[in-house]
Protein backbone atom coordinates (compact mmCIF):
# COMPACT_ATOMS: atom_id res chain seq x y z
CA UNK A 1 0.00 0.00 0.00
CA UNK A 2 1.27 3.48 -0.99
CA UNK A 3 2.35 5.91 1.91
CA UNK A 4 -0.10 8.89 1.86
CA UNK A 5 2.43 11.14 0.73
CA UNK A 6 2.90 8.41 -2.71
CA UNK A 7 -1.02 9.29 -2.93
CA UNK A 8 -0.35 12.53 -2.51
CA UNK A 9 2.74 12.56 -5.68
CA UNK A 10 0.81 10.61 -7.80
CA UNK A 11 -2.27 13.02 -7.30
CA UNK A 12 -0.68 16.47 -8.27
CA UNK A 13 1.49 14.58 -11.38
CA UNK A 14 -1.97 13.45 -12.51
CA UNK A 15 -4.07 16.96 -12.37
CA UNK A 16 -0.75 18.33 -13.56
CA UNK A 17 -1.42 15.41 -16.75
CA UNK A 18 -4.83 16.46 -16.94
CA UNK A 19 -4.69 20.30 -16.95
CA UNK A 20 -1.97 19.89 -19.45
CA UNK A 21 -4.32 18.14 -21.73
CA UNK A 22 -6.74 20.39 -21.42
CA UNK A 23 -4.28 23.52 -22.12
CA UNK A 24 -2.95 21.75 -25.06
CA UNK A 25 -6.52 21.34 -26.78
CA UNK A 26 -7.37 25.08 -25.70
CA UNK A 27 -4.24 26.70 -26.90
CA UNK A 28 -4.95 24.37 -30.55
CA UNK A 29 -8.69 25.69 -30.47
CA UNK A 30 -7.67 29.32 -30.24
CA UNK A 31 -4.72 29.10 -32.68
CA UNK A 32 -6.95 27.69 -35.15
CA UNK A 33 -10.31 29.15 -33.95
CA UNK A 34 -9.44 32.66 -32.45
CA UNK A 35 -9.22 35.94 -34.66
CA UNK A 36 -5.86 36.47 -33.00
CA UNK A 37 -4.47 33.22 -33.22
CA UNK A 38 -5.08 33.05 -37.00
CA UNK A 39 -3.67 37.09 -37.32
CA UNK A 40 -0.49 36.30 -35.18
CA UNK A 41 0.03 32.36 -34.43
CA UNK A 42 -0.74 30.98 -37.85
CA UNK A 43 0.45 34.11 -39.84
CA UNK A 44 4.01 33.83 -37.96
CA UNK A 45 3.77 29.99 -38.58
CA UNK A 46 2.99 30.47 -41.97
CA UNK A 47 5.72 33.24 -42.55
CA UNK A 48 7.92 30.90 -41.11
CA UNK A 49 7.18 28.66 -43.97
CA UNK A 50 5.94 25.58 -41.68
CA UNK A 51 3.42 23.31 -43.01
CA UNK A 52 0.03 22.28 -41.49
CA UNK A 53 0.94 18.86 -41.07
CA UNK A 54 3.96 20.38 -39.18
CA UNK A 55 1.88 22.07 -36.56
CA UNK A 56 -0.57 19.08 -36.08
CA UNK A 57 2.04 16.80 -35.44
CA UNK A 58 3.74 18.60 -33.05
CA UNK A 59 0.47 19.77 -31.52
CA UNK A 60 1.60 23.82 -31.87
CA UNK A 61 -1.27 26.23 -30.37
CA UNK A 62 -1.47 30.24 -29.56
CA UNK A 63 -2.25 31.58 -26.20
CA UNK A 64 -3.62 34.84 -26.51
CA UNK A 65 -2.30 38.59 -25.12
CA UNK A 66 -5.38 38.80 -22.59
CA UNK A 67 -4.05 38.07 -19.26
CA UNK A 68 -6.09 35.77 -17.88
CA UNK A 69 -8.30 34.65 -20.57
CA UNK A 70 -6.82 30.31 -20.40
CA UNK A 71 -6.86 30.49 -16.57
CA UNK A 72 -10.43 31.63 -16.66
CA UNK A 73 -11.62 29.26 -18.89
CA UNK A 74 -9.84 26.33 -17.26
CA UNK A 75 -11.07 27.25 -13.57
CA UNK A 76 -14.65 27.72 -15.72
CA UNK A 77 -13.94 24.11 -17.14
CA UNK A 78 -13.50 22.71 -13.21
CA UNK A 79 -9.43 23.28 -12.78
CA UNK A 80 -8.50 24.12 -9.51
CA UNK A 81 -6.41 27.05 -9.11
CA UNK A 82 -3.85 24.15 -7.78
CA UNK A 83 -3.83 22.28 -10.73
CA UNK A 84 -2.76 25.55 -12.80
CA UNK A 85 -0.12 26.85 -10.56
CA UNK A 86 1.69 23.45 -9.90
CA UNK A 87 1.60 22.92 -13.88
CA UNK A 88 3.34 26.26 -13.99
CA UNK A 89 0.66 27.40 -16.51
CA UNK A 90 -0.51 30.00 -13.79
CA UNK A 91 1.30 32.92 -12.09
CA UNK A 92 -0.28 34.04 -8.62
CA UNK A 93 -0.45 37.84 -8.39
CA UNK A 94 -0.20 39.52 -5.28
CA UNK A 95 -3.40 40.16 -4.74
CA UNK A 96 -4.43 36.48 -5.33
CA UNK A 97 -5.64 36.20 -8.58
CA UNK A 98 -3.99 34.44 -11.49
CA UNK A 99 -2.81 35.18 -14.56
CA UNK A 100 -2.25 33.55 -18.02
CA UNK A 101 1.70 31.68 -17.88
CA UNK A 102 2.59 33.59 -20.78
CA UNK A 103 0.71 35.53 -23.37
CA UNK A 104 1.16 36.47 -27.50
CA UNK A 105 2.99 33.03 -28.09
CA UNK A 106 2.61 29.83 -29.88
CA UNK A 107 2.53 27.02 -28.01
CA UNK A 108 4.57 24.28 -27.99
CA UNK A 109 3.79 21.11 -25.64
CA UNK A 110 6.39 18.92 -24.67
CA UNK A 111 5.60 14.85 -24.85
CA UNK A 112 7.57 12.72 -22.22
CA UNK A 113 7.74 9.24 -23.66
CA UNK A 114 4.19 8.17 -22.42
CA UNK A 115 2.79 10.39 -24.67
CA UNK A 116 1.39 12.48 -22.14
CA UNK A 117 2.25 16.58 -21.94
CA UNK A 118 4.18 17.25 -19.67
CA UNK A 119 5.02 21.06 -20.11
CA UNK A 120 5.75 23.22 -22.70
CA UNK A 121 7.53 26.15 -24.66
CA UNK A 122 6.32 29.58 -25.33
CA UNK A 123 7.74 31.09 -28.44
CA UNK A 124 6.79 34.31 -28.90
CA UNK A 125 5.34 35.68 -32.25
CA UNK A 126 5.39 39.47 -31.18
CA UNK A 127 7.84 41.55 -33.97
CA UNK A 128 10.00 42.55 -30.90
CA UNK A 129 10.51 39.26 -29.51
CA UNK A 130 9.73 37.26 -32.52
CA UNK A 131 10.85 33.48 -32.45
CA UNK A 132 12.31 34.08 -28.55
CA UNK A 133 11.10 31.12 -26.56
CA UNK A 134 10.99 29.80 -22.80
CA UNK A 135 9.75 26.78 -21.24
CA UNK A 136 8.25 26.72 -17.73
CA UNK A 137 9.58 25.79 -14.87
CA UNK A 138 9.99 22.07 -13.62
CA UNK A 139 7.10 20.65 -12.06
CA UNK A 140 6.51 16.81 -10.67
CA UNK A 141 5.79 15.81 -14.38
CA UNK A 142 8.55 17.58 -16.09
CA UNK A 143 12.20 18.55 -15.10
CA UNK A 144 14.05 20.80 -18.16
CA UNK A 145 17.08 18.84 -17.81
CA UNK A 146 15.70 15.62 -18.92
CA UNK A 147 13.28 16.62 -21.61
CA UNK A 148 13.75 16.55 -25.33
CA UNK A 149 11.63 19.01 -27.08
CA UNK A 150 10.14 16.35 -30.44
CA UNK A 151 11.78 13.18 -29.04
CA UNK A 152 7.98 11.50 -28.92
CA UNK A 153 7.50 12.38 -32.59
CA UNK A 154 10.83 11.21 -33.33
CA UNK A 155 10.87 8.51 -32.07
CA UNK A 156 7.47 7.49 -33.83
CA UNK A 157 9.50 8.44 -37.12
CA UNK A 158 10.79 5.33 -39.54
CA UNK A 159 13.71 7.05 -39.69
CA UNK A 160 14.90 6.75 -35.55
CA UNK A 161 16.67 4.06 -35.18
CA UNK A 162 17.94 4.96 -31.57
CA UNK A 163 19.63 8.11 -33.39
CA UNK A 164 18.34 11.74 -33.99
CA UNK A 165 19.64 15.15 -34.70
CA UNK A 166 19.89 17.89 -32.07
CA UNK A 167 18.85 21.21 -33.28
CA UNK A 168 18.73 24.67 -31.08
CA UNK A 169 15.19 26.18 -32.02
CA UNK A 170 11.48 24.61 -32.27
CA UNK A 171 11.38 26.22 -36.01
CA UNK A 172 14.71 24.47 -36.73
CA UNK A 173 13.00 21.22 -35.51
CA UNK A 174 10.42 22.22 -38.07
CA UNK A 175 12.11 22.66 -40.72
CA UNK A 176 14.64 19.26 -40.24
CA UNK A 177 10.80 17.33 -40.19
CA UNK A 178 9.76 19.08 -43.49
CA UNK A 179 12.49 18.44 -44.96
CA UNK A 180 12.31 14.93 -44.40
CA UNK A 181 14.49 14.07 -41.07
CA UNK A 182 12.08 13.55 -39.05
CA UNK A 183 14.31 12.78 -36.25
CA UNK A 184 15.09 15.86 -35.38
CA UNK A 185 14.97 16.96 -31.46
CA UNK A 186 15.68 19.84 -29.24
CA UNK A 187 17.65 19.96 -25.98
CA UNK A 188 15.21 21.78 -23.35
CA UNK A 189 18.80 22.93 -21.77
CA UNK A 190 19.48 24.85 -24.61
Amino acid sequence: EQSDEAKAYQAERASIFAVNDFARSYFIEQLNGSDEGKEQGLRFLNDHGVAKEVVERYAVGYISTQVDDFVSHALASGYSREALLAAKLAKEQDDGSLRNCAKGCLTLPIFGNDGKVHSFYFMSVSQQYSGQFKGLANNLAYNFQKAIYGFFQAKKSKSFNDRYYVVSHPLDVFSMHQSGVTNAVMLCTT
